[in-house]
């Protein structure tokens, strides 16, 4: 049977037969009610006053508006695909299958659908801050919780870690490691000092488009140069089918973005679940769109040896191609891409870290998630595990990194949306089965290192939580 906590959440907003009415206004740490949320899909009365005295519409800018339609979705949630999976995830891809990871980028969008399908349909039941997490540890118990708690934080500001190397080798190829950590210090004292992307957080993607749009042109306009390197077998960019498995587990990082809609980090950030269910699949689509077209004209330009160890790879397809005169067009938007995307990896940080702290599986005090000197510590610690992580491996290893432990988090969030889901449409319910599945082999085809290092990180979690709460209660 569904959880009763999450069929009370959907009764007391009246999207269940029998609720008697609102329940008594619930205070998050993003400053909204859970109370008097409007249920995902179900349309805000005028002028509907929440617990906390204030509209549907103060809470939820433009709401029923222009800023909760399906195009703003779908721009919103193809900016948040649009970031380091493009200006550097194909590099990772094509070092493990070399042109059979545009083939693999299929399969991690069939994975994709599945988790966006079964995550939404799981929000619009759980409807909690956090994400995924909160159902995971409802349904599934508390040390599946603390390991699904230890991956995605790690995912995250590692995913935090991968933008920011990136972006440095866009803006100062020189010195990336100095210019990352500072990005990383700039987005964490955005997000400590409470400044939010705001409802326009979609506009740069229009920019983004029409620069890749240009790159494509030119490198299909352009002939490649004579002599395009080739790997050998066994090598990094080697054409290799047996890596595409392991090609379309790095791939996930491409895609990641999704969560932007699926699990925002505020619940007044939520869309519609009628606007979900159009705009999901769309910006999957697009987002395997792009991926393949930008794919094509860096394996027509690069190689997939030359791609396969590129910093930078859309600065190196335009050396290739003679056109160096778009750079600054370039690094305009890839700052344009990643800076807003770095700025949401480090907030989704302290979004997972409160609902641990929320949902008291550490024995830390309430105060650190709310009040308006609690989530700043959040975000300074978040930050700071960022920065070491950019250091310590750098934005490739960084973003492999993040999608094995993304990917594991995943199966744990399929799994539990797949419980959720039990009482309610059959489709979402066996979307996320597929999607727990094909998650499972995707981060079981992670190369080696990122495989240990994540169940390390998962083993923590549980140890870690576990020490915390049999000492420090």
């Amino acid at each position: 049977m569904r959880d009763q906590k999450s069929v009370d959440v959907q009764r007391d907003a009246g999207a269940v037969p029998g609720g008697a009415g609102p329940s008594p206004a619930h205070h998050h740490d993003d400053g909204t009610t859970a109370g008097a949320d409007v249920p995902p899909g179900a349309a805000a009365p005028a002028g509907a006053v929440a617990g906390n005295g204030t509209t549907a519409a103060t809470r939820w800018p433009g709401l029923g508006g222009a800023s909760r339609t399906v195009p703003v979705a779908v721009l919103l949630g193809t900016a948040g695909m649009l970031g380091a999976g493009v200006f550097l995830g194909p590099a990772p891809a094509a070092a493990l299958a070399g042109r059979w990871y545009l083939p693999a980028l299929l399969l991690t969008a069939l994975a994709t659908t599945c988790f966006v399908i079964g995550s939404a349909g799981a929000a619009a039941w759980h409807a909690e801050p956090g994400g995924s997490y909160a159902y995971i540890r409802d349904q599934l118990g508390p040390v599946p919780g603390r390991m699904a708690a230890a991956l995605v934080l790690a995912g995250r500001a590692a995913a935090a870690a991968a933008i920011a190397g990136a972006l440095a080798h866009y803006l100062l190829p020189s010195h990336p490691m100095v210019v990352a950590v500072v990005l990383i210090a700039l987005a964490t004292a955005f997000n400590a000092a409470g400044l939010r992307l705001g409802r326009w957080g979609w506009l740069p993607v229009v920019f983004v488009v029409l620069v890749l749009g240009l790159v494509v042109a030119t490198a299909f306009a352009i002939e490649p140069p004579a002599a395009v390197p080739v790997a050998p077998p066994g090598q990094a960019g080697a054409d290799d089918v047996r890596g595409m498995s392991a090609a379309a587990a790095v791939a996930f990082f491409h895609f990641a973005g999704f969560e932007r809609l699926a699990s925002p980090v505020t619940l007044s950030d939520r869309f519609p679940q009628r606007v979900l269910r159009i705009a999901l699949p769309l910006v999957v689509l697009l987002a395997l769109a792009a991926q393949l077209v930008v794919g094509l004209a860096l394996l027509r330009q690069l190689g997939p040896a030359r791609l396969a160890i590129s910093p930078a790879p859309l600065l190196d397809l335009l050396v290739a191609a003679d056109a160096t005169a778009l750079a600054p067009l370039v690094v305009l938007a890839a700052v344009a891409a990643m800076a807003p995307m770095l700025v949401v990896a480090l907030a989704g940080v302290r979004a997972g870290a409160s609902a641990v702290i929320r949902g008291r599986d550490v024995p830390l005090r309430i105060s650190l998630v709310t009040g308006p000197r609690g989530p700043w510590r959040l975000d300074v610690v978040g930050g700071g595990v960022a920065a070491v992580f950019v250091v310590a491996l750098g934005p490739v290893h960084s973003l492999q990194l993040a999608a094995c432990c993304l990917l594991f988090y995943y199966a744990f969030a399929s799994a539990g949306a797949r419980l959720v889901l039990l009482d309610g449409p059959s489709w979402p319910m066996r979307s996320a089965c597929l999607g727990m599945g094909l998650a499972v082999i995707l981060a079981m085809s992670s190369p080696v290192p990122y495989l240990v290092a994540t169940v390390a990180i998962a083993g923590s979690g549980v140890a870690l939580g576990t020490l915390m709460n049999r000492w420090w209660r």
